[in-house]
């Protein structure tokens, strides 16, 4: 999102690598 990018992109990798 706006700013917390480094945190979206943990969320990300995390469901993709789940």
């Amino acid at each position: 999102g706006a700013g917390f990018i480094a945190l979206e992109n943990l969320l990300f990798f995390a469901k993709t690598f789940s």
